[in-house]
């Protein structure tokens, strides 16, 4: 059903669509294998409209009790900075550990943090997202709401990178001007991806973002994404082009990320 809603391509199977399709609503419900719409209101998320697998409408609350699903107050929001505010890649990655997805996504501003560009390679083929400092700067993301065995399938699929809370003076901001508290988010162990002058790079489509890499790597014996994509099979590839990385100047490490607590 999700290929039917246009999220059939997960970057998992497909590593060149990174980060996959993102929701254009404000807030959508991943639940089993439907996307459906939530509309924002003034009141708290439990209470925002939706509907359910059989078109009815009903409050986001209402809707996870009926499936018997862990309720909004006892769900960890974490913030997407890549893939994991694509439903695709969340079917994917809960598919392939037997678990049956029902999270809502909502859109929101977080305050001080960018989507950039980690300096590592998936094992996909991708360069993946990394949350970025970004002083100044209120960047439009995506948080999911997971339930407690969501969180450790989560965990399980990132081993380059550590959950962690987000410092509270990066406010979280839901469409409805409510903040959220005790957000969680994905730090990479690998540092980040930045232009000549330092300034991080900005997550764009993969297949940009593998063509400036190329560019600034020689000798890497590749010289389009989809020869990317393939060398990156070879694990001994992967690990030199992360070394090649900081040989470059292209990777930095960010040491005020890391110190962030869990």
């Amino acid at each position: 059903m999700l290929r039917h809603l246009g999220y059939g391509l997960d970057p998992l199977s497909s590593p060149l669509d990174y980060p996959g399709r993102i929701p254009a609503e404000p807030a959508v419900l991943l639940l089993e294998t439907a996307v459906l719409p939530i509309i924002p209101a003034a009141q708290d998320i439990e209470h925002w409209p939706t509907t359910d697998i059989h078109g009815e409408h009903q409050p986001l609350g209402k809707v996870l009790q009926n499936v018997e699903a862990a309720p909004i107050e006892s769900r960890v929001p974490v913030a997407a900075v890549g893939s994991n505010a694509s439903p695709s890649q969340v079917a994917r990655k809960f598919a392939s550990a037997g678990l049956t997805p029902v999270v809502p996504i909502t859109a929101v501003t977080i305050k001080g943090i960018a989507a950039g560009l980690s300096a590592h390679i998936s094992k996909p083929g991708y360069v993946p997202a990394a949350p970025v400092s970004a002083p100044g700067i209120d960047s439009a993301m995506h948080l999911t709401w997971l339930d407690d065995a969501e969180v450790a399938v989560m965990d399980a699929t990132e081993p380059n990178y550590r959950r962690t809370r987000l410092p509270a003076e990066h406010c979280v901001t839901l469409p409805n001007g409510q903040t959220v508290n005790d957000v969680w988010i994905y730090v990479s162990r690998h540092g980040y991806i930045a232009d000549p002058d330092g300034t991080p790079r900005k997550l764009t489509n993969q297949r940009a973002v593998l063509t400036y890499m190329i560019s600034r790597l020689p000798n890497v014996g590749v010289s389009t994404p989809e020869e990317w994509i393939n060398a990156a099979k070879d694990p001994a590839w992967r690990d030199d082009i992360r070394e090649r990385f900081f040989a470059s100047g292209l990777g930095h490490h960010q040491p005020d990320l890391a110190l962030w607590g869990t």
